[in-house]
């Protein structure tokens, strides 16, 4: 399916190759940048901060580039955000050799980039119906999706790798500039004509930038369906934001596992998601987007309850396996749902509103998790958080499933 569509669409399969190559990049640039911080500075504190500012952006500037996204062209958006970033990770080993080797330049450098990554991925989301149109949305969603966990799973070993072989990690962030290059001339390849309709070309070309986030958030507020699936899916990465450190204690306390025990565990729900992706328009052509979501969510939290009751190793690498293949039809149906109903106009503020709001919820789920697995075991936290899974189905069942209905009527059970 998948290949069919690349095979028979040149512009697609351009687009498709940048952000294959830009996402491994970007995973090779934070092994690598973790690991010279790590040796520059011997704390594995300041090693972590490099993950910290790659996702402060995402909190404090979704509204503002959302409204950006819907005020602007989002190809040259795109087009911009990929220059940004080539030139922004080629600055760090210019200043190194320059004698700027303080561990903030990184830090500044991590945070800015990261920016410019919201800017494209907002941009991405709004622009994509236009690009792959209504009937092929799923799939091309499904496909970015794969894209994304494959370059995850793949990136951070081949960063390892690089880092280990080449005479200087700074080689790695060389590598990654040149694939924004890459991405830069793919997507010079969209026609123009896809570009989503501007706000210049409306009387709210002299609407300000706070004004638009705030219609923006009335939109989102006055739409019940929208703000619940954007709720569903932010509650969604609550259950998923711990997961790892769940994943690390169970190891010890109940699995009997090693270090390598933890890696399999890791990997198995990075699986997972790719399995779960490459699934998802096979699901979205038999059944609706309400019950493929839903049951993803309680599907979700019965694989995670049962990793926190399973004492065997190879149970608990099925449990992440599942788990994995949940989360992913509820986020690519979610977020198809959000790209098909939300007008043009609003949807590059939806979707930067709604990454705050994910973005928000997420580090105070991986904080109170850890506060609660120092105090408790891991059967008990990970119930807590299956319990959550399964408040949010009941609660899709009770105030989402009558409002979604009608969409079967006009095709939104989508086709592979």
């Amino acid at each position: 399916m998948y290949w069919q569509l690349l095979r028979r669409d040149r512009i697609l399969c351009n687009y498709w190759s940048g952000a294959l190559v830009s996402r491994l990049g970007s995973n090779m640039t934070m092994i690598a940048l973790a690991w010279i911080v790590l040796v520059r500075t011997h704390s594995p504190l300041q090693s972590g901060m490099v993950y910290a500012f790659a996702s402060l952006p995402v909190l404090l500037g979704g509204p503002v580039v959302g409204a950006l996204v819907d005020r602007l062209s989002r190809k040259r958006m795109m087009l911009t955000a990929d220059l940004a970033r080539a030139t922004l990770i080629g600055l760090i080993p210019v200043g190194w050799a320059l004698g700027l080797g303080s561990v903030w330049w990184i830090y500044g450098v991590i945070f800015v980039n990261t920016l410019w990554g919201l800017v494209f991925g907002t941009s991405e989301r709004a622009m994509m119906p236009h690009l792959a149109g209504t009937d092929r949305l799923p799939v091309v969603n499904s496909l970015l999706a794969m894209t994304r966990h494959g370059a995850d799973l793949v990136g951070p070993v081949l960063g390892g790798v690089l880092v280990a072989g080449l005479d200087h990690p700074s080689w790695v962030l060389v590598l990654d500039a040149a694939t924004f290059v890459w991405s830069f001339m793919m997507i010079r390849t969209l026609p123009e004509e896809l570009s989503p309709q501007r706000v210049e070309a409306s009387p709210q070309h002299h609407v300000s930038i706070s004004l638009q986030i705030k219609e923006g958030a009335q939109y989102l507020l006055h739409h019940r369906i929208v703000w619940a699936l954007g709720l569903t899916m932010a509650l969604a990465n609550v259950m998923a934001g711990p997961l790892e450190n769940l994943f690390l204690i169970a190891t010890h306390t109940r699995l009997r596992m090693g270090a390598d025990g933890f890696g399999l565990l890791v990997t198995a729900l990075g699986g997972g998601l790719l399995i779960g992706a490459w699934l998802a328009p096979r699901l979205f052509s038999r059944w609706s987007t309400f019950s493929v979501v839903y049951s993803g969510i309680l599907l979700f939290a019965l694989a995670l309850m049962g990793f926190g009751q399973t004492h065997a190793g190879w149970l608990g690498v099925l449990a992440a396996l599942v788990i994995g293949l949940a989360m992913s039809p509820v986020n690519i149906g979610i977020t198809t749902w959000l790209q098909q109903k939300v007008p043009s106009e609003y949807r590059g503020r939806v979707f930067g509103l709604l990454g705050s709001l994910n973005q928000f919820l997420s580090p105070i789920a991986m904080v109170t998790a850890g506060w609660a697995l120092q105090q408790q075991p891991v059967s008990a936290v990970a119930t807590v958080l299956a319990g959550i899974g399964v408040l949010v189905f009941v609660g899709g069942y009770l105030f989402v499933r009558s409002r979604m209905a009608p969409d079967k009527e006009t095709g939104s059970r989508f086709h592979a």
